[in-house]
């Protein structure tokens, strides 16, 4: 245990001389000998400087909420809801498909899509069931065709 408490005096020491030496050298600068200060307590100088750098920072910080209100309040916010909308009206006409999985057997191909059974010639949402295979299906509409995999959820 001394050696730990020898170690922390040592340390507190030169902390204090370090903070003294500074002192020393802040008050050399302002033309004093040494500035008289409560024990513990910041250099003088220092605390103009951490004002004036508090006052700017809330100012600042003033500043870009005005902003943030004030586009808010005007063009801001109606950008915000367009580009929502315009997100929704991409996604509200899509139809949503789900290869829940596949049966084959020798005479049989069934794919169950949206939980629902379905066999080659069969349509989904306009789309006409063209090859069933043992993990995906392939759909064919006007636009080309499409492939799903099994276990995979597609908006179309």
């Amino acid at each position: 245990m001394s050696i730990i408490n020898d170690a922390l005096k040592k340390t507190q020491m030169q902390r204090k001389n370090e903070k003294e030496k500074r002192a020393e050298a802040i008050a050399a600068q302002a033309g004093s000998s040494k500035p008289e200060q409560n024990p513990g307590s910041n250099p003088g100088p220092q605390k103009p400087a951490r004002m004036t750098l508090w006052i700017v920072a809330s100012m600042l910080t003033i500043a870009g909420l005005l902003v943030i209100i004030d586009l808010t309040n005007t063009q801001g916010i109606e950008a915000v809801k367009h580009f929502a909308m315009a997100a929704v009206n991409k996604t509200r006409n899509k139809f949503k498909l789900v290869l829940d999985g596949v049966i084959v057997s020798d005479d049989t191909r069934i794919a169950l899509i949206n939980k629902q059974p379905m066999q080659l010639g069969d349509s989904v949402n306009g789309m006409k069931i063209v090859a069933i295979n043992m993990d995906t299906i392939r759909l064919q509409n006007e636009k080309g065709i499409v492939e799903l995999k099994t276990g995979a959820t597609y908006l179309l």
